[in-house]
């Protein structure tokens, strides 16, 4: 169960490097704090 849930942090970190401002603006969310989502290790929520 942790490892599928670490598999799904990673999955959902790497979609948002992915993303462009335009919808990193239309989920509220900027550049700085994709960064700091993105460095996280998987065990960290």
């Amino acid at each position: 169960m942790i490892v599928r849930t670490w598999g799904w942090r990673i999955r959902d970190r790497r979609e948002l490097g992915a993303m462009s401002e335009r919808q990193l603006n239309d989920m509220g969310m900027c550049w700085p704090e994709v960064a700091a989502e993105i460095e996280k290790p998987c065990w960290r929520e």
